[in-house]
């Protein structure tokens, strides 16, 4: 219990995570892994969780230290970071806690738009775990375009349980929808990819367990108060995706 907690605590969970998706990513598109690029994944997702959290930094130093030592060890250089920049750029604009204190009330948070917070969580995922793989690649976005389809709806709607959560402050999504319509929108979003999945071939043992699996999740997973052993069970089934 002592590691998920220090694991979630940490952010090291979620960017296991993202690492896990961007190996499926090489491996669906019949190319070599890149580790050096996983890597980067890997640090860059768990530098942007870090920074997301109010005093993640402060409370674990040595995780962010790790994380940004990391990121400049696995660099590959600035022409491989146009895409991952869409992120960064989302990222910032997602908090306002890093602006000075007197912009922070007049700034516009993108977490405080219902559902829109959602889909820009599932882009930020589908932008560094699929989309980067296949540029570093070589492959063409268009041959991948039902994968990209399915995934986004996916990841969406698994960004949806981690609202169920009480918090001071309600997240946008929960408090405009209800926790009730919450699940059905998040469960009909998994529905609509498995069916985009089973139209399209889809084959990937990994990709049918990690959405089988979060349906159960997404219709059981209890609100209340947020605990390690939740948001490692979200995660997990990000880190489902990885190919076997």
């Amino acid at each position: 219990m002592r590691i998920i907690r220090w694991l979630v605590d940490s952010r090291m969970w979620v960017a296991i995570a993202a690492a896990a998706w961007s190996v499926e990513s090489f491996v669906r598109c019949g190319v070599w892994v890149r580790w050096t690029l996983v890597a980067q994944v890997f640090f860059f997702t768990w530098i942007a969780y870090l920074f997301l959290t109010d005093d993640a930094i402060r409370k674990h130093r040595a995780s962010a230290l790790i994380a940004l030592t990391g990121a400049c060890a696995t660099f590959q250089g600035l022409e491989t970071l146009k895409i991952p920049a869409l992120c960064a750029i989302l990222v910032l604009f997602y908090r306002s806690h890093w602006l000075p204190q007197g912009l922070r009330k007049s700034a516009l948070e993108l977490r405080n738009i219902p559902v829109i917070n959602n889909m820009i969580i599932g882009a930020c995922w589908i932008v560094l775990c699929v989309l980067w793989p296949m540029q570093q690649a070589g492959i063409d976005f268009q041959s991948q375009l039902p994968n990209l389809a399915a995934s986004y709806l996916w990841i969406t709607a698994l960004s949806m349980s981690e609202d169920l959560f009480v918090e001071p402050t309600p997240d946008a999504t929960l408090a405009w929808l209800g926790k009730k319509t919450l699940r059905i929108v998040s469960v009909l979003l998994v529905c609509t990819a498995m069916g985009v999945g089973a139209a399209t071939g889809e084959a990937g043992m990994s990709v049918w367990l990690s959405m089988i699996a979060s349906l159960p999740l997404l219709v059981l997973m209890p609100g209340g108060k947020r605990t390690p052993t939740k948001s490692w069970l979200i995660d997990a089934m990000i880190v489902l995706r990885f190919p076997f």
